[in-house]
């Protein structure tokens, strides 16, 4: 295995880490919304990454994941914002 490969793989993994992180803790109302935000935040710079990483290869199949890596940083980039204007919107009842 080349070490791109290893490099693309471990920036895979560690951006649905962070994805999974912010769509565990979302419905979680101890959370900040803005750390919430942030999780999906640094998810989509890790796509974005592996996007521009993707996409400046030869082989098809590393051009597709280009392409799903650019589509899943847009898509966490809007569920971010779309969290954090719900989930800032909301006001906690105070006993």
């Amino acid at each position: 295995m080349r070490v791109s490969t290893i490099i693309s793989i471990g920036l895979l993994i560690l951006a649905l880490v962070f994805a999974v992180l912010g769509f565990l803790n979302a419905p979680n109302s101890e959370i900040s919304p803005a750390a919430i935000a942030t999780f999906m935040f640094t998810s989509a710079a890790l796509f974005a990454i592996l996007a521009v990483r993707g996409l400046q290869r030869k082989e098809t199949w590393q051009r597709f994941l280009g392409v799903a890596a650019a589509t899943a940083a847009i898509y966490m980039v809007l569920m971010a914002i779309l969290f954090f204007q719900v989930l800032n919107s909301v006001v906690m009842p105070s006993f």
